[in-house]
């Protein structure tokens, strides 16, 4: 056992392959008394210890397992943990390379309690529950692969039994189609990142879990190291980001104004959707061109609706944008939105002209999106081309933009659905909690060819 992180809430260690979480009918000391001994005598504590188990790993998987120091976090994070607010990667070697190099799994899977195993169907069966994952292959060797895993749901063996499903089996996994064991025992599953906010202090905690000592994990992690490098290019790296719905969440909000502006003045019921990512200018000249005497009306009422609504950041972004600037990494704003209206947004978020090194509004371009003049802007602002620009979009529109100008897209699922904006953008995100500098550099080296 290692200590990874610790606070006066929660402590995080980095679990080997042959510790189990919680005691069990083999007797073995389990890890949650581990640490209770190690809080013990590192405060010198005379009584009883509290360490709560919030999640579990199965005795042959190493990594990060979390566990509380005090009741309040513990029932907090056990309500995370149920309720899907902890993001999860680990790292599988398989023998057998996926078909496609990334991709999400979902099945449904039945639980025999008698083998200790589960069995994954393509369709709901009496009993079964839906397990949904992402993977992404990040590097091979002669033999073998490593895959990243993002959990999106906590079903028993999932990991295991979904890419055995997919035709790779684990590394040393006997029971789920592993050619041979692994000398130690384990299976070659590691819980490498964990990401939530915290149970007390609200902020962001991320921690990596060193893998396994063992040849071929560490080549594996210096390769990934090594692919985790910019590319080489004298061009700057530069993050471009849409205001609204992706730094923050205000989407909701302007749905309720178009839906009744649409509703009153055109009699339809859907313009909320269809205006999205779009500037104000070409929203009167397109969509209310039979109606010019109401326009100054609906930017009085706009304008007076903007100082009413709450600018709440979406979960992760300061933080994400904060670990882009110190590596490096030109960031701006790219909106729609007009000046007018990004002076009411300082009034509420008066650090956002420092936190971001350019805001670009809808005066500076003449084109709406879905022309990529926009971020084409922003790239010659700051001398990058399409190859180093990451571009973070919600909106139909904003994404066709973002393709367009050849920029890696990152679609933000925050006003459209992961399936609808699939199509449209390289990569999905829900939020940015737990998502940092390395994982962008992942994204783009691996549309690169460099996996």
């Amino acid at each position: 056992m290692t200590v990874i992180y610790e606070d006066n809430h929660i402590i995080i260690v980095n679990k080997s392959a042959s510790e189990i979480v919680q005691g069990d009918k083999t007797g073995d000391t389990p890890l949650s008394e581990q640490v209770k001994r190690y809080l013990k005598a590192k405060y010198q504590k005379p009584g009883n210890v509290f360490v709560g188990v919030a999640h579990r790993l199965d005795r042959p998987v190493s990594g990060l397992v979390v566990f509380a120091k005090t009741s309040k976090a513990l029932a907090r994070l056990n309500t995370m943990f149920r309720e899907g607010g902890v993001k999860k990667h680990y790292w599988a070697i398989v023998g057998q390379a996926p078909k496609e190099p990334e991709g999400q799994l979902v099945h449904h899977l039945l639980r025999n309690e008698r083998q200790n195993k589960s069995y994954a169907h393509a369709h709901p069966v009496k009993g079964s529950k839906e397990a949904v994952l992402r993977y992404r292959r990040l590097g091979s060797s002669a033999r073998y692969h490593l895959l990243e895993v993002e959990l999106l749901t906590g079903r028993h063996h999932q990991i295991r039994c979904q890419l055995a499903a997919m035709g790779c089996p684990i590394k040393g996994d006997l029971k789920y189609g592993a050619a041979r064991s692994n000398p130690d025992g384990s299976i070659s599953l590691h819980a490498r990142r964990i990401s939530f906010i915290h149970p007390v202090s609200k902020m962001t905690i991320t921690a990596e879990a060193p893998v396994p000592n063992d040849t071929l994990w560490r080549t594996f992690e210096a390769a990934e190291e090594q692919r985790l490098q910019l590319l080489q290019s004298d061009k700057p790296v530069v993050a471009l980001f849409d205001f609204d719905g992706v730094v923050v969440d205000t989407e909701p909000q302007y749905s309720r104004f178009w839906h009744n502006i649409g509703v009153e003045y055109l009699g339809q019921d859907d313009l909320e959707g269809r205006i999205k990512g779009q500037t104000l200018t070409y929203i009167l000249d397109h969509f209310f061109a039979d109606h010019r005497e109401a326009h100054g009306e609906i930017v009085e009422r706009l304008n007076r609706y903007e100082q009413t609504m709450t600018y709440d950041y979406l979960l992760g972004v300061v933080d994400f944008v904060e670990s882009l600037k110190r590596h490096g990494v030109r960031t701006a704003v790219v909106t729609s939105s007009n000046d007018l209206k990004m002076q009411q947004v300082h009034k509420a978020h008066p650090e956002l002209a420092t936190l971001f090194d350019r805001i670009l509004t809808a005066e500076m371009f003449k084109a709406s999106k879905p022309a990529p003049d926009c971020f084409l802007l922003g790239m010659e602002l700051f001398g990058s081309t399409p190859e180093t620009t990451y571009v973070f979009e919600d909106s139909f529109n904003g994404l066709k933009a973002g393709m367009a100008s050849g920029a890696t897209v990152v679609g933000l699922a925050t006003t459209n659905g992961a399936e609808e904006i699939a199509p449209l953008c390289h990569h999905i995100l829900n939020d940015f909690v737990g998502f940092g500098y390395r994982d962008l550099i992942r994204i783009g080296n691996a549309l690169a060819g460099q996996d």
